[in-house]
């Protein structure tokens, strides 16, 4: 007896959700192991990005592998469906996979707690009123993974409705790591930011320092910022109403345009003179034929 279709609809339903749910939980378990392994990734993170989305990702998919965009979506953009337009700025872009993170995932980077504040300096009674309404209220973080295609790169973006010093904290300087690119360009330019991204002495600055280790490379509108990035190795006429530099530490023999993993490996050493040489395992190394052992040579044969 054939099939009802509306049992046969429903049971395939099921099979497709189940299918589905699979192929979800997958892209997050490879979304996740990338955030866990960013040290092996070339990463530009941008705090503030607002919407600007599409000149980071053209400009820099030749130095970066991993894009990591973030804003606290403050206002108007707290809820979900204005999240999800936000995430459809890529659109504009091939994409390959993509995926929500998982709640508990986003909510233990972006929490702002007391690990936080102690790093980065916070002090609520000095702080600005919009981060004291947004640590009131609280509002859930949101995190997104997309993988996308950019000429002939594929690259892994990632979207996070968060603070920025507070990813930053967590995502690089507890684990000793740090972006390639650090972008700054908009903390002074689209409103809503809480601390001065440009001075290196606060809030963002703190957090830098505490990883230990600090960017290749600078991205901030001119003048713009105190950062002790003094070489300039590009400049931006057309991003913005500003010229946009690119700036580095300090000067290194490397070419700006070659990634970190191209480099030439080291030159080995040169085998030390004094180093035994063709020693087995457990074999003592003969000693060297000094005036000493010369003489007490001579002495037992002449006994002979």
């Amino acid at each position: 007896m054939p099939e009802d279709p509306k049992v046969l609809l429903r049971r395939l339903s099921r099979q497709q959700a189940a299918r589905d749910a699979a192929a979800k939980a997958e892209r997050q378990q490879q979304a996740l192991g990338l955030l866990g392994n960013l040290n092996a990734r070339n990463v530009f993170y941008y705090p503030a990005c607002g919407s600007d989305f599409g000149r980071p990702v053209t400009q820099f998919s030749a130095r970066c592998d991993t894009f990591i965009f973030c804003d606290w979506l403050f206002g108007r953009w707290r809820d979900e469906a204005a999240f999800a337009d936000w995430v459809d700025g890529f659109d504009q872009f091939p994409i390959t996979a993509k995926c929500p993170l998982p709640d508990e995932t986003v909510r233990q980077l972006a929490e702002l707690d007391e690990e936080w504040a102690d790093t980065v300096g916070f002090v609520a009674e000095r702080s600005r009123a919009e981060i004291r309404e947004y640590l009131a209220e609280r509002p859930k973080p949101k995190g997104h993974y997309q993988q996308i295609q950019v000429g002939g790169s594929r690259l892994d973006v990632f979207l996070f409705a968060a603070e920025g010093t507070g990813l930053y904290l967590k995502l690089f300087a507890k684990w000793r790591r740090t972006p390639r690119i650090l972008c700054i360009k908009n903390w002074g330019h689209i409103g809503g930011e809480w601390t001065p991204f440009g001075n290196w002495q606060a809030h963002l600055g703190n957090a830098v320092r505490a990883g230990r280790v600090t960017p290749e490379l600078l991205v901030a509108r001119e003048g713009d910022h105190d950062w002790p990035w003094p070489v300039q190795v590009e400049r931006f006429e057309d991003w913005d109403d500003r010229p946009v530099v690119m700036w580095r530490k300090e000067t290194t023999t490397m070419s700006t345009d070659q990634n970190p993993k191209d480099q030439p490996p080291p030159k080995r050493r040169r085998r030390s003179p004094l180093r035994p040489k063709n020693i087995k395992p457990g074999q003592e190394p003969r000693p060297k034929r000094t005036h000493h052992l010369l003489l007490l040579e001579k002495l037992k044969t002449d006994k002979k």
